[in-house]
């Protein structure tokens, strides 16, 4: 892409996408997410250098892409979702061992550490206050990260490769009314990692039809 700029226009998030390569496939990730196209813009002129008749146009074409903050659901906020309880309350361990640490991320006080994962699905988990779930929709999920060796040196993950595996990712299983499970996993490839920092984690999860197909609940493991 040539450029895109986001910013908050009244009640909604807009992306303003300039003529590019890629701008048709980003304007469909993006109908996929529930942004509505407000119009397509086009502005530029034609100059003919004379006596040589030459054309030379200059053309942009701009898309103006918004998502509603309503449809950003917003029922489901974590219960201790900052570690700032000095607890693990609300939270299980699914096949690992959770604890906090001090200090956390920019001077707060604790951080959740989760140790001894044997799977793929291992880390802390609870279960989200959701109440339904949308096809259409998107749930937001940003949390910040690290990760450290048993003497707590950081290690490097690559969060550009399509479906790493080493890097902080969220195992996402929705629960339905018959009892069947869906599970997804959520990966941030745009995540860049510095191993002696805290890394954030944002991404937004599009609700689909496997998704909110009976929907009961939904329990993501971190």
């Amino acid at each position: 892409l040539d450029f895109v700029q986001t910013n908050k226009t009244g009640s909604d998030i807009c992306v303003f996408i300039e003529s590019g390569t890629k701008r048709g496939k980003l304007l469909t990730t993006l109908r996929e997410m529930g942004f509505t196209n407000y119009g397509t813009t086009f502005s530029g002129f034609n100059w003919f250098a004379d006596p040589t008749k030459h054309e030379w146009a200059f053309n942009f074409t701009f898309n103006t892409m918004c998502l509603d903050e309503a449809s950003i659901e917003t029922d489901g906020i974590l219960n201790n979702g900052d570690a700032e309880a000095g607890t693990t309350e609300y939270w299980e361990g699914n096949y690992a061992y959770i604890d906090t640490i001090e200090p956390g991320f920019g001077g707060s006080k604790y951080a959740f550490k989760v140790e001894d994962r044997t799977a793929q699905f291992s880390g802390m988990t609870q279960t989200l206050g959701l109440t339904r779930a949308e096809v259409g929709r998107a749930w937001h999920v940003s949390f910040k990260a690290r990760l450290v060796d048993k003497q707590g040196a950081g290690i490097f993950c690559n969060a550009t490769v399509e479906e790493y595996k080493d890097c902080p990712f969220v195992f996402l299983r929705t629960i339905k009314k018959n009892g069947k499970k869906f599970n997804s996993i959520v990966r941030d490839n745009d995540m860049i990692w510095d191993k002696d920092s805290w890394n954030t984690f944002d991404t937004y999860v599009k609700i689909t039809e496997e998704i909110a197909e009976q929907f009961q609940r939904a329990r993501p493991v971190i």
